[in-house]
């Protein structure tokens, strides 16, 4: 269903929906290499106050990127379109009184944004969380606990010299640079369909990359120490499924 189009508007403003839904379809005509300033929120409004926080003025070109790692292409051919999960194995269940607010902040006045509620059959409480984590310009390293998320965006991949991962098994191992771009095109060399109009990239080819930034798979890790140069580096962290209060 359709929850929100428009041309011209530099905000949403809140937008509540009461019927269960498990992904947002998300559509502009901005290419996805030049969105910069839009940010998403997105939480579930409890009846007892509780509410369950999925997306706080996250980066809306990171939170696309790290909603389809794995799971489906960024459609680019004409802009952006991507099918974003905000719920795992179905929508997520709405008691009485209770809904889902969107609201889309720092758009740009000259194009359009659209934002579809898709709906399941089956309804599911594994709502996904989405996490902002930095290494400021100034830091030379920094340590992150990334146990339970499922997949990582890191913006500034220019700035890494190193990450360090450890996994569940008490193994730590090194990655470069040149490293974690390969992995992350090996998990999903797909990342959309068409122009994302970059220099070099002309339309209709296939794109496996934005801008200083790559997806790295996150399942089974239990911390990431990157260790970097000049230049601040940016983590958007997608968690598997979470159920009950943050």
């Amino acid at each position: 269903m359709e929850l929100y189009k428009e041309t011209g508007k530099l905000k949403s403003g809140e937008i509540r929906i009461a019927r269960p839904i498990g992904a947002l379809l998300i559509k502009t005509d901005r290419p996805l290499g030049e969105m910069a300033n839009e940010t998403i929120t997105v939480y579930v409004e409890r009846a007892n106050g509780s509410n369950e926080q999925i997306a706080t003025n996250q980066n809306l070109k990171r939170f696309i990127l790290a909603s389809v790692f794995g799971n489906s292409a960024i459609e680019t051919s004409a802009g952006v379109s991507a099918l974003c999960e905000i719920c795992e194995n179905g929508a997520i269940q709405l008691e009485e009184n209770e809904g889902i607010k969107i609201s889309l902040n720092g758009l740009s006045s000259t194009h359009e944004y659209q934002v579809n509620g898709i709906e399941y059959p089956q309804l599911s409480d594994e709502i996904v969380r989405f996490d902002t984590k930095k290494v400021l310009s100034e830091e030379a390293s920094r340590k992150f606990n990334v146990q339970g998320y499922e997949s990582v965006v890191i913006e500034g991949i220019t700035a890494i010299d190193e990450a360090h991962v450890t996994y569940e098994n008490g193994q730590t191992v090194k990655y470069n640079r040149e490293e974690l771009v390969a992995i992350s095109f090996d998990v999903d060399p797909l990342i959309g369909v068409g122009s994302i109009h970059q220099e070099g990239i002309e339309t209709g080819m296939l794109v496996t990359a934005v801008a200083d930034t790559v997806i790295f798979p996150l399942v089974g890790v239990t911390d990431i120490d990157i260790y970097k140069g000049t230049g601040a580096v940016t983590l958007t962290l997608k968690d598997e499924s979470f159920q009950g209060d943050f």
